[in-house]
């Protein structure tokens, strides 16, 4: 099983280094769209930067940009309903984006796997859901959304 915490991008290269070194191609290629939001990308790190006082871990850039790609999703709904298709349209390509930089999801068999083993080794029962559900996100660390966690352990326990 992998260890998200040291999972790295194409060519072993941190996250904060492929974004950056994607900056200067979208600049040479005049890519605006791309480029601003890589920019943003970079942004939203940096802050996270300097509220920490120290660089952030892949890990911690991984949850920045999937806040964001949530925030653009919810953005496009909202964009939908208001009949502004120009807006679903940019926020679809930098959800896009995004979801290039991020680690793939686990599949629910991968889960299974993991809740399976949790279950075993803290012997839970129904009423141990909430253990359970903490232990697993845990392991999982953000490579799985909670309602596919979710799904899984109440299958698992009933």
């Amino acid at each position: 099983m992998l260890n998200h915490s040291k999972l790295l991008l194409r060519n072993n290269m941190p996250l904060l280094q492929k974004i950056s070194d994607d900056i200067k191609s979208a600049m040479k290629a005049k890519d605006s769209a791309k480029l601003e939001t890589l920019r943003m990308l970079k942004s939203e790190i940096g802050k996270k930067e300097i509220a920490k006082g120290k660089e952030v871990t892949d890990d911690e850039a991984f949850a920045i940009l999937r806040t964001y790609a949530k925030q653009q999703e919810e953005g496009k709904e909202n964009f939908a309903k208001g009949g502004r298709q120009d807006l679903v349209d940019k926020a679809t390509a930098e959800i896009a984006l995004v979801k290039t930089y991020l680690p793939a999801a686990m599949s629910e068999a991968d889960i299974e796997i993991i809740a399976k083993a949790k279950i075993s080794e803290l012997n839970a029962t129904a009423k141990d859901f909430g253990m359970v559900m903490k232990a697993v996100m845990a392991e999982v660390a953000g490579r799985a959304e909670g309602a596919a966690v979710t799904g899984v352990i109440k299958k698992m326990l009933q």
